[in-house]
């Protein structure tokens, strides 16, 4: 937690991890995989026509079409932004319900029915890169995940208190201040 990794592949593709975060990366012949545990990332990949790049985090997968894009591939609250190029979503439960995003789009399970949602407007997600946490009608237990990747020290809530929303900005500046 709190410590930030860039890792740059053999194909010239760049990782960014949060803090926190675990992911395993294949590179073949056929396709580029990367399998996400509890992780938040972003990607810039090198476009390779014949050879795809996949990741793969929880129940959902995703297809590079361009690039680049951001995801958190834990339970919590899985999304995939996209700030340039095409990607492709799919939930790997049922392979027929996917989505193809653009540049702006996001998309995320839905709370309520467990659909995927595609909404367009500033690409948030990575503000852990720039220090700035923004909310808009979140649960507080996602808040709380994001805050556990930002610092050493663990915060829980407890009973219904991850329920409850949230919206607003935070500024990662140390864990005393947030």
């Amino acid at each position: 937690p709190g410590e930030h990794r860039t890792v740059t592949l053999a194909d010239g593709s760049t990782i960014a991890m949060n803090g926190g975060s675990r992911l395993s990366v294949r590179l073949s012949g056929k396709e580029r995989l990367v399998e996400m545990g509890s992780a938040e990332a972003a990607f810039d990949i090198a476009h390779e026509a014949g050879r795809p790049f996949r990741a793969i985090g929880g129940e959902r997968g995703v297809e590079v079409l361009g690039t680049p894009f951001d995801t958190r591939g834990d339970e919590t609250a899985p999304r995939v932004a996209v700030s340039r190029g095409v990607v492709r979503v799919s939930d790997l439960e049922n392979p027929a319900r996917n989505v193809r995003l653009t540049m702006g789009q996001v998309v995320e399970r839905a709370d309520a029915d467990d659909t995927l949602q595609v909404s367009t407007g500033p690409v948030e997600i990575a503000g852990w890169r720039t220090g700035r946490l923004i909310y808009d009608d979140r649960p507080l237990s996602e808040v709380v995940a994001d805050l556990n990747r930002a610092y050493p020290t663990p915060i829980r809530t407890t009973g219904d208190a991850g329920d409850i929303r949230f919206t607003g900005v935070l500024t990662l500046e140390g864990q005393a201040g947030a």
